[in-house]
């Protein structure tokens, strides 16, 4: 499935410009959690300012490296709840259904 950025953007990428600094961030810690030092980043902002092609910057000096790039997009209409994707993910993972209760949940 093509993000959003992927299906306006094509094949052709934008110049990367203005983001030295978080670009030399995400390799650090691609090493360090390969290295066994686990990380997570958060790349969080406003629309538009550039956080999918950071994510793309990355994705291309990673080329070549075995990896996994899970995705997870936010819904416009959960703005109130970021990590509604992870929770998505999880629920489904451990077979939740939206009309189980709380104690089937728990089980």
């Amino acid at each position: 499935m093509l993000s959003r950025f992927e299906a306006l953007q094509g094949s052709s990428l934008t110049p990367f410009i203005g983001r030295d600094e978080e670009l030399a961030l995400l390799p650090r810690r691609w090493r360090d959690a390969t290295s066994g030092r686990g990380n997570a980043v958060l790349i969080t902002g406003e629309p538009g300012i550039g956080k999918s092609r950071l994510v793309a910057a990355l994705d291309e000096q990673l080329r070549g490296q075995p990896h996994i790039r899970p995705r997870y997009f936010r819904l416009s209409h959960r703005r109130d709840a970021p990590l509604a994707p992870f929770i998505g993910q999880f629920e489904h993972a451990a077979g939740i259904a939206r009309r189980d209760t709380p104690a089937e949940k728990l089980m």
